[in-house]
């Protein structure tokens, strides 16, 4: 079955105070080339392009394909993709395409790939029956969303229970790929509530990659958390965050975090190669790379040669480059670049620290002392620091250094805007002069994937560089 436009130009489909396209208990469907409206917040309650399994028994319907839709002014999502069963099963929909969307001027989502408990919005996402533990297996499997916009999806400022205002978020999949995909200017209207809006993140999913996107200005409301660029949340899995970009939103560049009631456990996820600049802009969510969880553990978290800098907020706040809090379990870091600026701190440990290993990171600051906050202690130098907790040590021997990364240029509100050109990004790099060339510890046995931030292969360097480029631009008369 095919909805789509014939002819010139793309047609346009008023949904109304309801959903624009309904397809229920369907697979082998294609919806393309399309606008679809809807008379907005708080008239609208549906969605643009909704795609749902009802059916009982936990049954997967198969090939779903969504591309060239426009969809604005919806009360719940540009566009849902999930499993409602009746029944209470998990059934949904596997070998799913979103593609060549723009998803803007929604309330809750951009675009939502979820199960049961994500279309209700009047429940915390992903919460689901909290006395039943942990679940087995997803409602959805093989999702792949790719060169899509979410943009000013602001939220409901009278919803108070948890997050609206999202760019985009797969939840319940086992399987997927969010790649070459901009959000920017979401969660503005979020306001008063528990939790908080993202960008783009996954939450209660296993083996998603995120990669090659761009997630800026996005925000919060003045007494709500998040406004964050990327997120891996509760219950996500042997899932990776590469090649992105982050910055200038309101809250954390790189959220990791759980939640009592999470659906799954947190594990085995990775974050490496991406770049986030003046991240923590608003006072409630000021940090570049978070680390947090109420209840269940953290566990098995590797995040290496990312490049990360932060800046105090035009309001004063002082932003840390890396915050730590709640139960860990296994978490690396290393050759990371982290960058303070004007009395910010780098790293700020909340936990006894048992759980996390420093090694061979590089650490500047512009201005002052470097600031290392510990388990309630500070330290002003690296060897203090060092010396103190036993972190940039390994073998026996001291790693990581305080060094000007000799960079570029920092990007400071630059936008790309075409994920496509991210690898083209003139800031961030390094000169050949920068300490940092060649200058990271040994990540074998890991598979570090195929290339850096900026495309440089990564099978050509046996000593990895320190932060998201990891070779030198080559001198001036020879470029």
């Amino acid at each position: 079955m095919v909805v789509g436009s014939f002819g010139n130009g793309r047609a346009t489909l008023d949904g109304g105070t309801g959903s624009a396209i309904l397809v229920e208990n369907a697979g082998g469907v294609i919806v393309e080339n399309l606008i679809v409206r809807g008379e907005g917040r708080p008239a609208n309650t549906g969605s643009g392009v909704r795609v749902i399994n009802t059916l009982p028994g936990g049954v997967k319907l198969s090939f779903i394909r969504i591309r060239g839709i426009d969809a604005a002014g919806f009360g719940r999502a540009g566009i849902f993709v999930g499993g409602l069963a009746t029944d209470g099963k998990q059934s949904g929909f596997e070998d799913v395409r979103v593609e060549d969307c723009g998803v803007h001027n929604n309330v809750f989502y951009g675009i939502l790939i979820g199960g049961p408990w994500d279309d209700d919005h009047s429940e915390t996402v992903m919460s689901g029956p909290q006395e039943s533990g942990l679940r087995p297996g997803y409602t959805n499997r093989n999702v792949y969303i790719g060169n899509c916009r979410a943009w000013r999806n602001e939220g409901d400022p009278d919803y108070r229970k948890n997050h609206s205002g999202n760019g985009i978020l797969v939840a319940d999949t086992d399987g997927a790929v969010i790649e070459h995909c901009v959000a920017w200017e979401n969660g503005r209207l979020c306001t008063k509530a528990p939790g908080g809006p993202c960008g783009i993140w996954t939450a209660g999913s296993n083996r998603v990659t995120i990669q090659h996107c761009e997630s800026f200005r996005n925000h919060t409301g003045p007494d709500t958390p998040d406004g964050d660029g990327f997120d891996l949340d509760g219950g996500v899995t042997n899932s990776v965050v590469q090649y992105n970009y982050s910055h200038d939103n309101d809250g954390v560049g790189f959220l990791l975090c759980s939640y009592k009631g999470a659906p799954h456990e947190w594990r085995n996820n990775i974050v490496r190669f991406n770049i986030s600049d003046n991240d923590g802009r608003a006072r409630q969510a000021n940090i570049a790379i978070a680390f947090s969880t109420d209840e269940p553990e953290l566990a098995d978290a590797e995040l290496y040669n990312n490049t990360v800098l932060v800046e105090p907020a035009a309001e004063g706040n002082l932003p840390v480059v890396v915050r730590l809090e709640g139960r860990i379990r296994r978490a690396r870091f290393r050759n990371n670049f982290f960058e303070a600026t004007s009395g910010c701190a780098l790293v700020d440990n909340r936990t006894d620290g048992s759980g996390l290993r420093f090694e061979g990171n590089a650490y500047w600051t512009d201005a002052g002392p470097v600031r290392f906050l510990w388990a309630g202690n500070e330290y002003t130098s690296l060897e203090a620091w060092r010396n103190a907790t036993g972190q940039e040590i390994l073998a026996g021997k001291p790693v990581g250094l305080i060094a000007d990364p000799h960079l570029t240029l920092f990007g400071r509100g630059m936008v790309v805007g075409d994920p496509r050109r991210l690898p083209a990004l003139p800031a961030y790099r390094l000169l050949p002069n920068s300490p940092l060339v060649g200058a990271g510890v040994d990540l074998q046995p890991l598979d570090t994937g195929k290339q850096d931030f900026f495309g440089n292969p990564t099978s050509e360097h046996t000593r990895m560089g320190i932060g998201g480029c990891i070779r030198p631009l080559p001198p001036a008369g020879n470029r």
